[in-house]
């Protein structure tokens, strides 16, 4: 996994590697080994793609390991494409929802918000906020409610509330915000996620009965 190019083994009882290796020792009592890596189009190495054989191998010529190496080429282009798949589903989910979708370094300052978030935030260049700390870009009481949702997403917690956020352009509306963290691959927080959905319609029906009940009250 760790070499250049194709690896091969024809007896593991003879190398010094693997002599000990419970695939050796053990089922499936491995004794001739092919691998070639399987690395991203990054340089990330992945594993391998190997051939084993529970008999040695004496003969593994140029051709075989052209084959093989052809055959590692196939599964990292395969993986790619579905990689890429996945990804262009994500983006198009992020694309047609009408929620502010914004991630967060750690610290809190955005990364970048979906196009639909960008309009329901009233947000004319998303250059001119990005790298700004989120919280900063609120007012009280939401900014401390939102420095206290990032403090639980960076301890690795969910986090929700609902608050009245102000457009960039200074139109008020309510939201329902929650923020989460984005794990890494040691599975601690690498970035976070903050998710707005505008509830300003519910809010306002709320308000509205609530005066007219207090009207009913009254009579």
């Amino acid at each position: 996994m760790q070499g250049e190019g194709v690896m091969v083994v024809p007896d593991a009882r003879a190398d010094p590697r693997l002599c000990d290796s419970p695939f050796l020792t053990g089922r499936p009592f491995i004794r001739f080994y092919a691998g070639a890596p399987l690395r991203t189009p990054e340089g990330h190495k992945l594993g391998t793609l190997c051939v084993v054989s529970p008999e040695p191998r004496a003969c593994f010529d140029e051709v075989d390991h052209r084959r093989l190496q052809a055959l590692a080429d196939i599964v990292m282009d395969e993986l790619e494409l579905r990689r890429r798949g996945e990804a262009e589903l994500v983006t198009r989910f992020l694309e047609t929802s009408s929620d502010c979708i914004k991630v967060l370094d750690l610290d809190g300052a955005l990364d970048s918000m979906n196009g639909p978030g960008q309009v329901a935030m009233e947000v004319d260049d998303f250059d001119a906020c990005q790298g700004q700390p989120w919280p900063a870009l609120l007012k009280e009481p939401a900014r401390a409610q939102a420095e206290a949702a990032l403090a639980e997403s960076r301890a690795g917690r969910n986090t929700r509330f609902e608050a009245q956020i102000a457009t960039l352009q200074g139109t008020p509306r309510w939201w329902d915000v929650t923020v989460s963290p984005i794990l890494g691959a040691d599975g601690r927080p690498e970035r976070l996620l903050a998710i707005s959905r505008d509830v300003t319609e519910r809010r306002l029906a709320e308000t509205a009965l609530r005066e007219s009940e207090a009207r009913f009250r009254a009579v």
